[in-house]
């Protein structure tokens, strides 16, 4: 029997406004590189996020990075607005991808599996 080993790892978040478009292509949204909570590169899915504090809650989603822009410290997303999902501020948000069956003995967080 083989055994597989796999590691979580988990998206960056980066805040958006919605109203936050490209004036080139206003398909993509734009935001901060210090909206990130870490670096993100170009193809990289990460969830956007923006959060409402006065309820307790967050709207998500997956975006992909399109661009990083250094000069101007921007970065373009295409984001899957179809996916928007609104949930309390700090919830883990569940994406197993292909994952068929998955087994845990605690809460835990993953959003991609990727073999090790």
């Amino acid at each position: 029997m083989t055994s597989l080993t796999f590691i979580a790892v988990t998206r960056a978040r980066v805040e958006v406004d919605p109203g936050a478009l490209a004036r080139r292509d206003p398909t993509l949204s734009v935001a901060s590189i210090d909206d990130a909570d870490r670096p993100v590169s170009v193809g990289e899915v990460v969830w956007a996020v923006q959060t409402d504090d006065e309820d307790g809650t967050e709207a998500i989603a997956p975006a992909t990075v399109v661009e990083v822009n250094t000069e101007f410290r921007l970065l373009h997303l295409r984001v899957d607005w179809q996916a928007l999902e609104e949930r309390p501020i700090g919830a883990p948000p569940i994406d197993f991808g292909n994952v068929t069956s998955l087994r845990t003995g605690g809460a835990v967080e993953v959003l991609d599996l990727q073999y090790a």
